[in-house]
């Protein structure tokens, strides 16, 4: 080496250095183990991420697409109505009025107002019309100027009486506000709105005519699932304040839930019919419920297109099956009083 010295001279800078890599090491060390623990979750969850809700509007879809899942499982259209005039008297007051519908063939019916205030209007209309129960008829039809008007009937033909449900759509003008607009000005959230009236067949009615009840309490707490086709199937439950809520659990709005204005007419025992008022689509729904024979049958309307133009109605009817409900005992509070 030709005596070269070679001098270390001062050992501590070094040890400093090698004291801060081991330091160093162990840090670099703990994150590389976390960061393949968080790949590890991540490739666990693949599929769980949150949903962004603005994307869930692109889930809706109008009831022109409601129709290839809401009628399979719908009874049958029936014939017995065609040739038959039956008259129906709304009111025993001042503000009665009277509409006679002539079922001219299987499919179309003539409406005349008789009597009331809008006396002498008339039309022609296709109609739904099902046995959704022996001694009862429901019909179902769109009427009124641009075809604006819903029009439901349950015909009890036993008592010769009848529930008629009225549902009317807005125009766009009319539709403007948000729902927290239309919150704040106490409005309802829903732009489209319904009236639901008793009626006698035949004959003029009065104080002692029958009259179905309009507002029943008998589903508060019940959960049913009501399957309309071989893919589309929804969960109801239903409060106490007039509302109830769906659930899409299959076919194209699976996913989608809400919650919205109802009314429950009860006709007799196990034998209802459900009305009820979407916020998001304007859908007038009125839907026939015999839970003796665990099916339902009825028809919805709304506009036929993203638009507010012409309002069109679906047949829709389903299998009924009951799930765990709600008693007013597992609604107790918990804490002590």
């Amino acid at each position: 080496m030709g005596g070269t010295r070679v001098h270390c001279g001062d050992l501590s800078p070094l040890q400093n250095f090698n004291a801060e890599s081991e330091r160093t090491m162990r840090v670099l060390k703990l994150i590389l183990r976390a960061m393949l623990v968080m790949a590890g979750a991540s490739a666990g969850m693949a599929g769980a991420a949150v949903d962004n809700p603005n994307e869930m509007a692109n889930e809706y879809i109008t009831i022109g697409d409601m129709a290839k899942g809401f009628s399979e499982y719908n009874l049958p259209q029936i014939n017995s109505l065609s040739g038959k005039k039956i008259t129906l008297y709304f009111g025993d007051g001042e503000g009665g009025f009277a509409v006679e519908h002539d079922f001219v063939s299987d499919r179309v019916l003539q409406w005349k107002v008789i009597a009331g205030p809008e006396k002498g209007a008339s039309g022609y209309s296709e109609y739904i019309a099902t046995n959704p129960k022996d001694g009862y008829y429901y019909v179902e039809f769109i009427t009124g100027s641009n075809q604006a008007k819903m029009v439901a009937l349950v015909l009890d033909t036993r008592r010769s009486i009848a529930t008629a449900v009225l549902g009317h759509f807005p125009k766009e003008k009319d539709d403007q506000l948000s729902m927290y607009q239309r919150s704040s000005k106490k409005l309802p959230l829903a732009a489209s709105r319904v009236q639901i009236l008793n009626a006698s067949i035949g004959v003029p009615m009065s104080k002692n005519t029958a009259r179905h009840d309009l507002d029943s309490k008998d589903l508060v707490g019940k959960r049913k699932l009501y399957q309309y086709s071989a893919n589309d199937a929804y969960e109801h439950i239903y409060h106490d304040n007039n509302n109830f809520s769906w659930h899409c659990v299959s076919g194209n709005e699976k996913g989608l839930a809400d919650t919205d204005y109802s009314r429950i007419i009860k006709f007799e025992d196990n034998f209802y019919m459900i009305v009820w008022v979407e916020k998001v689509m304007h859908v007038v729904s009125a839907i026939t419920l015999n839970f003796d024979t665990m099916r339902s049958s009825g028809a919805m309307a709304s506009f036929s297109e993203w638009d507010y133009g012409e309002v069109v109605n679906v047949s829709s009817g389903a299998i009924i099956k009951n799930l765990p409900g709600v008693t007013s005992k597992d609604l107790e509070l918990p804490g002590k009083k």
